[in-house]
């Protein structure tokens, strides 16, 4: 009853070691490989998160140019609206409404929006301003860009008397 050795599968399997794991330049590999593809997934991460909140912004601005336009469309207090945009240390801008101009001591200013941390105006240029206004009832204005960044991101918003888009 003696089975020869050659028969016996228990006895092949625990006369062959068999390497069970893997080896150290194996493990080390898979970690280096696993790495660089969380390196990438980040840096994709990153650049959609900037690209979303930028968005967000420009959708922001957007909708308060359109809503200056409006109120002057509608003649609300018979004065004219706008935003002022301030590039400067923190960068911001106001939307309010005036009998003339941004600078008519009469102008009164609805609230005042500051970009998030790190969106910055590249339009206008560093250390000014620049000013959107709508005249009333027929809300006309002169055509004008004003550009948004993030980092190496950037989104334009573009203001005419009939269309304001980004």
């Amino acid at each position: 009853m003696n089975q020869p050795r050659s028969k016996n599968k228990l006895w092949l399997l625990n006369s062959n070691p068999v390497n069970n794991g893997f080896s150290l330049i194996e493990l080390l590999l898979g970690i280096a490989i696993l790495a660089l593809l969380a390196v990438f997934a980040f840096g994709s991460y990153r650049n959609y998160a900037k690209g979303i909140e930028l968005g967000f912004t420009a959708k922001n601005i957007a909708y308060d140019l359109r809503n200056a336009r409006a109120k002057a469309m509608g003649g609300e207090g018979r004065l004219n609206w706008g935003i002022h945009f301030v590039n400067s240390i923190s960068d911001y801008y106001e939307f309010f409404s005036s009998p003339t101009n941004y600078s008519d001591p009469d102008k009164i200013i609805q609230n005042t929006s500051f970009l998030p941390t790190n969106i910055t105006f590249s339009l206008p240029v560093s250390s000014s301003t620049l000013d959107v206004i709508f005249s009333r009832i027929v809300a006309t204005t002169t055509t004008t860009t004003i550009t948004i960044v993030s980092e190496d991101v950037s989104k334009s918003i573009n203001v005419s008397a009939l269309e304001i888009s980004y």
